[in-house]
């Protein structure tokens, strides 16, 4: 093996083999049916097949807006029989872009996962769009489609797969990765994470300032003292979570607070009622005899079991509502709270007059109150779970959504007089849908959660937007409220987990309005990699002979190399620089391969060998590292039961036959041994560094 005779060939060679090394082999047309795909969404299709390749799945985590859709269909056209299984409100977009892109897909929603219907059989890939919907390995539609899978590739879609944790993120992992998910490496764990770089068809975000509405010390104070409920027979009060969701609900709305004390008052009222009959009804007993909120049905000794109960128990009962409905009062009297909210609104409507304005909010009481007050205003319209209502009276949630964004909808636009310019709605449209027609998004309260946040910006600041600019305004919760919840702190630490498990903290920034995140994460360093790469990707260099890498040198700020090893057919990129260990981090290795990339080729350096002879060392390390992991997690999952029924059968063993049986009954195969090779390397030369030395 001797050095190249040209630098600039052995380089491109070398690029060639590396950009293989990250990307794969697939190739996307740049065309799907009537769509023509984005830059970014052509290399998150690449490598959303390189991932289900190398894992069985992939979970696109792009940016909320840039086109995950047509993501998932690019890859599903490969496929003969794809499914889509999301939100049931998505039925209809997903229909309107298969039509478009001529993918044909059938749809399931996620909804009759939690029914526990299971997917249908005969499916070879799998499209779940929303997937933190799954974040939750405890519930009904994550057990559901873990067993339900049948063999299919999985394909995850969601901009904010972490909420609260990186478990979230592990749930998801695990659904195509198995329970080896959590062992993953940053490095490993970017390869099954699919983020782009680089989305210029976005608009921007412009995040104002919070408008404050008036605050009452008097109503915090008065939720702060409710005495604790009185428990259900299975169940426990857990007063520090119920004072915080009626708090929550106040820095939505006074209304928001008044309709929760209500069911409160109601649901204490019915326990008071079966507890004087001397029953003390379970919780699934108390929900079968409540109507709602309209009160309860009569005789509780007909639904309730008996159990002891104390004459204690009822005057603790009695108290509660009482406290409730003293509050409730104080709730009534600050009607300006909500006044306030309704100006606010239609200031930006005065702000903004050829804009639609998108306002959200999690509770429907805060629609109806805003409603009540804006309903005489032209282009105002509510939607909630239960429909939409404009001035003249309900119309169809469909017909809403074409009146508020018809470009988005596919729908030609509505007369003046019909247009929608307001729209006020739960976090119902917070998902999946276009409504890049707007241009105003104000969040009427805080969730608990910057995912939240973020899909809500997302409906509006999406790629095919025609606004330069999205503004982004927020209604601040009231003071008092807002110090004891900590919202702010809570929704930037999560936002924090999020960034660095996943990435995107430049844009989340950007939707949030503070700054970036001071780290950057595996699966966005990963991004800059491949885009790096993508020019590359077709230039197909012929693979070397064993033992012959293709060797470059480059010119870079420091000494160093970067190295394609080849590991049983599963290629690994990893560097070093001034002589520091060896890595495979993607953070690491991203401005390596950027100097690949752009820096000019030099000769190679005398000490060249040096650098190949300490790639191959670390790749024998890593070889056997690999095995001796993968030979005890075989051992604990596939032979597991085996383990076991060795171990039974030798400890009922005579003494004197142990080791023999234990010998002949061991259910471990012999593990192969891959062979591992370096298939490229690019070693680094700076100026200052002694030519002979790397």
């Amino acid at each position: 093996m001797g050095p190249p005779v040209n630098p600039v060939a052995a380089r491109d060679a070398v690029r060639s083999i590396v950009a293989r090394a990250v990307l794969g082999n697939q190739t996307v047309s740049p065309t799907l049916g009537a769509v023509t795909l984005l830059a970014h969404q052509r290399e998150a299709a690449v490598r959303a097949h390189d991932a289900i390749a190398r894992f069985g799945g992939a979970l696109v985590a792009d940016d909320v807006g840039a086109g995950k859709t047509f993501v998932a269909l690019a890859v599903a056209q490969a496929y003969a029989t794809p499914l889509v299984v999301a939100p049931a409100v998505l039925r209809d977009t997903w229909e309107h872009a298969g039509r478009r892109a001529r993918v044909q897909c059938a749809f399931i929603s996620v909804e009759s996962l939690g029914r526990g219907r299971p997917p249908p059989r005969g499916h070879d890939l799998m499209i779940v769009d929303e997937a933190h919907h799954l974040r939750n390995p405890s519930t009904k539609r994550y057990r559901t489609l873990a067993s339900g899978t049948n063999g299919a590739h999985l394909l995850l879609l969601s901009g904010t797969p972490v909420h609260n944790a990186v478990r979230d993120l592990d749930a998801l992992l695990a659904l195509f990765a198995g329970p080896d998910a959590r062992d993953l490496t940053p490095g490993e764990r970017a390869k099954a994470v699919v983020r782009t770089t680089g989305q210029p068809t976005q608009p921007d975000v412009i995040v104002h300032p919070a408008h404050r509405v008036p605050d009452a010390h008097r109503v915090v104070r008065a939720v702060q003292q409710l005495p604790t409920p009185v428990p259900v027979r299975d169940g426990g009060t857990a007063p520090t979570l119920f004072r915080c969701a009626l708090l929550r609900a106040w820095c939505s709305s006074a209304a928001a607070l008044d309709s929760m004390l209500r069911r409160a008052s109601l649901a204490a009222a019915a326990l008071a009622d079966s507890l004087r009959a001397g029953r003390r009804p379970s919780r699934a007993e108390l929900s079968a005899w409540s109507l709602g909120e309209d009160g309860q049905l009569a005789f509780a000794e007909l639904v309730a079991s008996e159990a002891v109960v104390t004459p204690d128990a009822v005057r603790q009962a009695e108290a509660f509502i009482d406290s409730v409905n003293r509050a409730r009062e104080l709730v009534r009297e600050r009607t300006d709270c909500d006044d306030a909210r309704a100006r606010i609104l239609l200031e930006m409507l005065d702000a903004h007059p050829r804009v639609a304005v998108l306002a959200c909010t999690q509770y429907a009481a805060t629609v109806d109150a805003l409603w009540r007050r804006l309903r005489e205003t032209a282009g105002v319209c509510a939607l909630t779970a239960r429909g939409a209502r404009i001035a003249s009276g309900p119309i169809s949630r469909n017909d809403a959504l074409a009146r508020f964004a018809p470009r988005a909808q596919g729908r030609r636009p509505p007369h003046e007089r019909e247009r929608i310019r307001l729209l006020v709605t739960t976090d119902l449209v917070s998902e999946g849908l276009n409504l890049q027609d707007a241009g105003v998004i104000v969040h009427l309260d805080v969730p608990w959660t910057a995912a939240r946040l973020a899909q809500r910006v997302g409906r509006v600041a999406r790629v095919g937007s025609t606004h330069a600019c999205v503004h982004v305004h927020s209604l601040a919760p009231p003071r008092a409220a807002a110090a004891l919840l900590a919202l702010e702190r809570r929704v930037h630490r999560k936002r924090r987990v999020a960034e660095l498990a996943v990435g995107g903290g430049r844009r989340n920034a950007a939707l949030l309005g503070g700054t970036g995140a001071k780290h950057e994460s595996a699966s966005d360093a990963r991004a800059r990699i491949a885009r790096a790469l993508i020019p590359f990707a077709e230039r197909a260099a012929a693979p070397p002979p064993a033992g012959h890498p293709r060797i470059c040198a480059v010119d870079a700020p420091q000494p160093g190399w970067l190295a394609v090893v080849s590991n049983a057919g599963d290629l690994r990129l990893m560097g070093s620089l001034a002589s520091r260990a060896c890595t495979t981090s993607p953070e690491a290795l991203a401005p390596m391969v950027a100097w690949l990339c752009e820096h000019p080729a030099r000769e190679l350096p005398a000490g060249w060998q040096r650098a190949v002879d300490a790639a191959n060392r670390w790749a024998m390390r890593e070889r056997a590292s690999r095995l001796s992991h993968a030979h005890r997690r075989t051992a604990a999952r596939v032979f597991g039961g085996a383990i076991a029924r060795t171990v039974a059968a030798v400890r009922n063993a005579p003494h004197h036959e142990r080791a023999r049986l234990a010998r002949s009954l061991s259910p471990l195969p012999p593990t192969p041994d891959p062979p591992t090779s370096v298939l490229a390397i690019a070693i680094f030369r700076s100026d200052d560094q002694d030519r002979g030395a790397i």
